[in-house]
């Protein structure tokens, strides 16, 4: 089913799956029945054409492209995860472990690890190559969000 997601449980650290209303709805975990706000960790797709199921979302996309074993990848998580929590009801952050979907990191040319991908109505509007501290990703967010 494409109109359901998966991430991590803020209370529990469990993988709940949640629909694609979730991202900007209060609900409850699956796993430990805490109250949730929106979602607000980043995404980890289990299936490729989630994607497609989040671009029908109102919200733009910020695809974080990385892998298990990039040192690169780990260091940008906590900045990834502080955008997730802060622009929560205005911006959805996904994650694409690049080994376990290498289709999605080929449909979308991506030649470095790790690399950001922000997409708004369908589209492609900006990347960048590289990991980013807290402050440079929120600013490099917010560029995005003005152009």
């Amino acid at each position: 089913m494409t109109e359901l997601l998966h991430g991590r449980c803020d209370a529990c650290r469990e993988n709940d799956p949640l629909p694609l209303r979730a991202l900007t709805e209060a609900r409850d975990c699956a796993s430990c029945g805490a109250a949730r706000l929106p979602f607000r960790a980043p995404l980890e797709l289990a299936d490729p054409r989630q994607l497609d199921a989040l671009e029908r979302a109102a919200l733009p996309l910020l695809v974080a492209f990385g892998a298990a074993w990039c040192g690169a990848t780990h260091q940008s998580e906590a900045a990834l995860e502080a955008l997730a929590e802060r622009e929560q009801t205005r911006l959805v952050v996904v994650c694409v472990d690049v080994d376990a979907h290498p289709e999605l990191a080929a449909h979308h040319r991506v030649r470095s690890l790790p690399t950001l991908v922000w997409r708004a109505g369908g589209r492609e509007v900006n990347r960048f190559a590289g990991g980013l501290q807290p402050a440079a990703l929120a600013e490099w967010a917010a560029a995005q969000r003005s152009a």
